[in-house]
């Protein structure tokens, strides 16, 4: 999980043998701990839009944050495939042909769509 994670690389930073690269592990840490944190809290905003109740729940200051950020497109809540799949489905093209002019028309099932 991210909290583990967060603590080992915490952990970590301690172990460097100067005390000069302990301070810039522990400020890289924590640099990299807070973007980490706000990306992981706006992320749920984006995916609680599915669920709204729990959308509902979540505290304003993430709500306001993810609208500062939504310009950049840093999170989205499905991605590429929400897009193609959308509340109705994926579109899909179905391709007919008939053998004649005004014979019956019969569609055309592909291996892999």
């Amino acid at each position: 999980s991210l909290a583990v994670e967060i603590f080992h690389s915490f952990i970590m930073s301690f172990n460097e043998p100067r005390p000069l690269n302990k301070v810039i592990s522990f400020a890289q840490c924590s640099w990299s701990s807070a973007i980490a944190i706000i990306l992981f809290s706006v992320s749920l905003v984006s995916h609680g839009i599915l669920d709204h109740s729990f959308y509902h729940s979540l505290p304003a200051n993430i709500q306001s944050v993810k609208q500062l950020l939504d310009p950049y497109e840093l999170t989205h809540s499905y991605g590429l495939f929400r897009r193609m799949t959308g509340v109705g489905g994926r579109p899909e093209v179905i391709i007919e042909g008939a053998n004649e002019i005004d014979g019956d028309w019969k569609e055309y099932n592909f291996w892999h769509k």
